[in-house]
């Protein structure tokens, strides 16, 4: 396989939110890594909407334990690590609890990338201000 149509072929996974997603590793509820290869039919609701370009506001009014959030969390690492520009995610939560099961879900998302997709986009992880700042674009997450 070439060089270039290996590049090829990364970028055309980077170019697609489902595809890039569904290579994204999560804890589930008892701590065992999985894939999203069978999403819920709430999460996939919540891509469609994300998808449609004349969506322009999504409020998810939901009950626990659905995967709302880590679906959320993947679409905004999605958009952070493959933009253009540095683009700046704020996450706020109501709680400490929330915002270090966020910050969890995005870190989870990043060490077990393929190693690949790590070397386009590097990323520094300061734990102490729960930040991700892409090296490439500047792109941040906070």
């Amino acid at each position: 396989m070439s060089e270039t149509y290996r590049q090829q072929q990364i970028d055309g996974i980077f170019a697609n939110r489902r595809e890039f997603i569904c290579r994204l590793r999560f804890q589930d509820a008892h701590a065992n890594l999985r894939y999203f290869t069978s999403p819920y039919a709430e999460q996939l609701a919540l891509l469609d909407a994300l998808e449609d370009p004349e969506v322009q506001t999504i409020v998810v009014l939901k009950p626990r334990q659905i995967g709302i959030s880590t679906i959320k969390c993947a679409d905004t690492w999605w958009e952070t690590f493959t933009s253009r520009k540095a683009l700046r995610t704020l996450i706020v939560t109501d709680h400490n609890i929330t915002t270090n099961s966020m910050f969890s879900k995005l870190q989870t998302y990043h060490k077990h990338m393929p190693r690949v997709f790590q070397q386009a986009n590097p990323f520094k992880i300061n734990q102490q201000q729960k930040t991700f700042v892409s090296h490439k674009t500047d792109a941040l997450i906070n």
